[in-house]
C-alpha cells in the first residue's frame, strides 16, 4: 500500500492495459484478448474456448455482473 501512495503513476501504468474477461472475469492484457462488441459495447474476452460461447447463451447476467463489480 505504501509502495502505491509514493508512486501511483508507476503502478497505474503496470495495469493501464489490463481488461476483465466478463465471462471468467480473468484479467489480460487488453492485447491478449479477443475484441467482441454488444450492445454498442466493446468487450474482451480473454481466448479461453467457451467464454464467448458462454457469454452469448447468457449475455445480460454477464454484463449485469460487471455491472454490479464495477466493471
Amino acid at each position: 500500500m505504501d509502495l502505491f501512495i509514493i508512486e501511483p503513476d508507476k503502478y497505474i501504468a503496470e495495469i493501464n492495459n489490463i481488461v476483465v474477461c466478463p465471462t471468467c472475469l480473468g484479467e489480460k492484457p487488453i492485447e491478449s484478448t479477443v475484441k467482441s462488441v454488444y450492445a454498442q459495447r466493446e468487450l474482451h474476452f480473454c481466448r479461453c474456448p467457451h467464454c464467448i460461447k458462454k457469454f452469448e447463451r447468457n449475455p445480460d447476467y454477464f454484463i449485469n455482473r460487471l455491472k454490479a463489480n464495477g466493471l
